[in-house]
């Protein structure tokens, strides 16, 4: 397949090239209107586009009038659908604190979804945000079904989901916040620290103990202050990686 035209990043800025792909890997790359395309070669103009890895989006609830929280199988297909038409190839479809019913049936959903061939976007995992926040950074999560970490309900859940859960969010200030982080990282989940008022300390204890992730840096968290340096002093030190909602408002 010979992609031509299209803006490539190369070194420190996008180039217009023509690209060479054989066996799904870069073979070559060339000045724009120059490479000569091979008897059967499949050729994609990209005049005016962006030639890029596909993207990998790892905290979305849904898009296209669907939550993944309520989605049937081809409501998340159709997601799947238009998130790759948007350049998304991968995706951990975001669930919400609900009712217990609700995130059970939205775990048996995805999780049954998983296992089949699907169009679109491929969904590789779950990503949990709830129901272990905290109560006064809840933000837009429904107060009443927030929780402390339980290992045995979550394990129920990752069951139902087929092992679908890769990232789970937590209050670090709950008790079994420690023995949590240690189960998750000896079941391949990872740990994020989201919607919480911690301290710097508290942070991290649970940065230390395995957490690795914030979720959305600097919203329904503590400040960075000079003498609290709290989640966010916290997610730096530690090298943390860090979400950023991008969309110049949060």
């Amino acid at each position: 397949m010979i992609i031509k035209n299209g803006y490539v990043f190369i070194g420190e800025r996008f180039t217009n090239k023509d690209l060479r792909i054989c066996d799904g890997l870069v073979k070559e790359i060339c000045e724009a209107g120059t490479i000569k395309p091979n008897d059967g070669e499949e050729i994609i103009d990209a005049k005016d586009k962006y030639v890029l890895p596909g993207l990998v989006e790892i905290h979305s609830h849904g898009r296209v009038g669907h939550d993944f929280n309520f989605a049937n199988e081809n409501e998340i297909e159709e997601m799947c659908i238009s998130y790759a038409k948007c350049g998304v190839t991968s995706i951990l479809g975001t669930t919400m604190t609900n009712a217990p019913d609700k995130i059970e049936s939205a775990m048996k959903t995805i999780g049954k979804y998983r296992k089949e061939k699907h169009p679109g976007a491929k969904l590789i995992g779950i990503n949990m945000e709830g129901p272990f926040l905290g109560h006064d950074k809840k933000g837009a999560h429904d107060e009443r079904y927030l929780r402390p970490t339980d290992i045995a309900w979550f394990k129920e859940m990752q069951d139902l989901s087929c092992g679908s859960i890769k990232l789970v969010s937590i209050d670090p200030r709950y008790e079994q916040t420690e023995d949590f982080i240690k189960y998750c990282l000896a079941n391949n989940v990872r740990v994020s620290l989201a919607h919480t008022g911690c301290d710097y300390e508290t942070a991290d204890k649970a940065a230390k103990a395995g957490a690795d992730h914030v979720t959305h840096l600097f919203n329904a968290m503590q400040p960075l202050l000079h003498r609290a340096p709290g989640l966010v002093g916290c997610a730096f030190d530690n090298n943390m990686f860090s979400e950023i909602i991008c969309d110049g408002i949060h």
